[in-house]
């Protein structure tokens, strides 16, 4: 190699290190930066399908409100409702949790938070919800299929035995009596209360005027605010603000989401992390049960 040419490559060389410096440097600031910032750990937990079983949200609730590193827990929610049992359950776990743990809990969400949903969202110190978002329904209903007339119109019979007059209360292959239909509607009625009441001691709400917030009907985040059903209109721009309020962020500290794995497909229908684990015979039969089940849920 020449000296000119020589001369040349090592100029070249320097032209481009003096080129990509300025950016170098910036990179190595910002990062240098972070890296002294202070992380303060925020859990989210995500609630965006049927609410049914208990076990996965109970678990991540328990395990984020004893941990000390975690500072405040953002629900994000989107579900239009479940199982009143089960939403009662993850309700009362977030509240009795809040007395022995202490932390700032902030519910979001930004397409629907109706029915049983609503129901953990009240267990939240705020709720915030898109303007649009579906916010409420809140009441009780039994649903199940029932096929007696149609076994009829194939004169098909289906024998049962049982003991206990309100034993066979909701068989699909059976029709109810009297009696059967009003205790059906008293349990609907007394879910309906339990869910209410609670409603009404969080969010602060009058009870004389539940046929305003309470009779079923679903609203728009902009009508929710309005009956006092939500604290405040917005995005994750305002629950990540809100939160840095309530848990004393400072603006100078970043927040680092605390966040558990997603569950596949399967697992998400069935409401089960460990669904991928089931022989392929037990997951034909709880997917059969799934489809087969009459439950009472908040809607």
């Amino acid at each position: 190699m020449s000296k000119l040419t020589k001369f040349l490559s090592t100029t070249l060389i320097v032209l481009f290190f003096i080129s990509i410096a300025p950016q170098l440097i910036k990179n190595i600031k910002n990062n240098y930066q972070d890296s002294l910032k202070t992380h303060i750990n925020v859990a989210t937990i995500t609630i965006n399908n049927e609410i049914t079983d208990t076990k996965d949200i109970s678990k991540q609730i328990i395990k984020h409100f004893k941990d000390d590193k975690i500072k405040a827990i953002l629900f994000e929610i989107d579900s239009q409702g479940g199982y009143a049992g089960s939403s009662q359950a993850i309700f009362n776990e977030i509240q009795c949790l809040k007395k022995d743990y202490p932390k700032p809990t902030l519910a979001l969400t930004t397409y629907a938070c109706c029915s049983a949903a609503y129901y953990i969202a009240c267990a939240s110190d705020h709720i915030i919800a898109s303007s649009s978002a579906l916010v409420g329904s809140i009441g009780s209903t039994i649903g199940f299929f029932n096929i007696n007339e149609l076994l009829k119109k194939y004169n098909v019979n289906y024998i049962n035995k049982s003991s206990g007059d309100y034993k066979t209360a909701g068989s699909p292959f059976l029709a109810n009596n009297l009696e059967q239909e009003k205790m059906l509607q008293e349990l609907s009625d007394s879910c309906y209360s339990q869910f209410t009441n609670d409603v009404a001691s969080c969010r602060k709400l009058a009870l004389k005027d539940i046929s305003l917030w309470a009779n079923g009907r679903v609203f728009t985040g902009e009508q929710a605010l309005k009956l006092g059903l939500i604290d405040e209109t917005g995005s994750r721009y305002n629950a990540i603000k809100k939160i840095k309020e309530l848990a004393q962020i400072k603006d100078s500290e970043e927040i680092n989401w605390v966040k558990e794995a997603e569950p596949n497909m399967i697992a998400k229908f069935l409401n089960n992390k460990a669904a991928t684990n089931l022989t392929t015979e037990a997951l034909v039969d709880a997917i059969i049960s799934k489809l087969q089940s009459g439950f009472i849920s908040c809607n």
